[in-house]
């Protein structure tokens, strides 16, 4: 099903139409952070690039690409820990005939891991790119990419996948529907996350008292209670924080008038959170800001307890200023 998904995405269609109208690019950087979606990606694109019945997933040679084992198909720095020589390797292998094919196709992994040295290194073969090569560069943030590079280079982007997508997949693997629903919700329409989460068992419980806690987050009495609450102990506050943000994220959604919601199954809550916040949107973005900003603390020295009560206290404060 998700090589269905990916296959009928925006991001194969855009390439599809380079292909065929044979208006391919030499150069392509790829954004997005879903680990399990870009190499999936990376073989659709690579079989119709090699394979001679338009990438159709049977023969030798798409087989061989799959196994990443195609003599003109190449993955580097799937580490993230390219050297400057193997990129000077990279170079000159370019300026090789393939093997097999009258194209070479290579996939930098990471690349956002690259530093200015290494990055212009490559440059070498953005402006003068040898014929029939193809690289494509892979990224979770392309902002980290030299301008000379991406300039030089047409983007496209990883699809994200809806909350009810991802759990249609998840139940489709026979994960059971309680796990598979949180799982869904903090995937954040990544796959890989999704997968991730799918074998640890303590997300459901964590998203469950997550909005209950919520839903209690009504009167300063109950602060101290509530930050004393296994929700915030160390192991478990980065999470807390990150099902409060995707909550109050659909609250905004809903009093925006919006319909696309990433929970699933909590629209009745959602509306009892959203309560006095109607017509305050903004006020709602201050609380999802705070959330941010506090979740931006975890790994510094900042105790959990200072931590949840600033969030707790904003999320009051401002709850407070819509009455």
């Amino acid at each position: 099903m998700i090589g269905e998904l990916i296959k009928n995405s925006k991001i194969i269609s855009e390439f599809t139409k380079d292909f065929y109208s044979e208006r391919l690019s030499h150069a392509y950087i790829i954004s997005g952070e879903d680990l399990h979606t870009r190499k999936i990606v990376m073989s659709i694109i690579a079989r119709l690039l090699f394979c001679k019945n338009s990438g159709c997933g049977e023969c030798s040679i798409c087989a061989r690409v799959d196994t990443m084992s195609h003599p003109d198909f190449k993955v580097l720095n799937s580490d993230g820990k390219i050297s400057v020589s193997e990129i000077e390797e990279l170079i000159d292998d370019t300026a090789l005939m393939g093997w097999e094919s009258a194209r070479k196709v290579y996939y930098i992994d990471n690349s956002d891991t690259l530093n200015a040295l290494r990055q212009n290194k490559l440059l070498k073969i953005f402006e003068e790119p040898p014929k029939g090569v193809i690289i494509f560069l892979f990224t979770n943030d392309e902002s980290s990419l030299l301008q000379t590079i991406t300039s030089r280079a047409k983007k496209l982007y990883l699809p994200r996948f809806t909350s009810k997508i991802i759990l249609d997949e998840l139940l489709e693997m026979g994960i059971e529907y309680s796990v598979a629903k949180s799982c869904a919700v903090f995937s954040d329409g990544r796959f890989d996350k999704a997968f991730k989460f799918s074998e640890e068992t303590q997300y459901t419980e964590i998203y469950d008292e997550a909005f209950d806690m919520l839903l209690k987050c009504d009167s300063s009495k109950n602060m101290i209670n509530m930050v004393d609450s296994k929700l915030f102990e160390r192991e478990n506050i980065e999470l807390t924080f990150e099902f409060f943000e995707i909550i109050m994220r659909d609250v905004l959604e809903y009093v925006s008038n919006g319909t696309n919601y990433i929970t699933l199954d909590r629209l009745d809550d959602i509306k009892k959170l959203a309560v006095g916040f109607e017509r305050a949107p903004g006020v709602v973005a201050k609380c999802i800001f705070s959330i941010v900003d506090m979740k931006q603390l975890i790994h510094l020295n900042v105790t959990p307890f200072s931590l949840a009560e600033k969030v707790i206290h904003n999320i009051l404060q401002e709850k407070f200023k819509c009455r």
